[in-house]
């Protein structure tokens, strides 16, 4: 029997508010509401599925420098 790994990525169900109480996800509510990682401490969304119930809501990271990113992508493919 395979042990049951737990991926911080994956398995995104629990945050910290702005207090640091750490939030079950089933207790957030939706979108930008002052949720942090409680790993590296960055912002995070509550993405609730009402919708589909057949899927998992979760916390995700706040995207940052998404410009630099493109830029970064955009010099890659012009020196190949």
């Amino acid at each position: 029997m395979r042990e049951k790994v737990y991926n911080i990525e994956k398995e995104n169900d629990w945050a910290k508010n702005i207090k640091g109480d750490q939030v079950f996800i089933g207790e957030a509510e939706s979108g930008r509401k002052g949720y942090y990682c409680i790993g590296c401490s960055k912002e995070m969304d509550a993405v609730i599925q009402k919708k589909n119930p057949n899927r998992k809501s979760f916390f995700r990271h706040v995207p940052v420098d998404i410009e630099n990113i493109e830029k970064h992508w955009q010099l890659i493919s012009f020196k190949e």
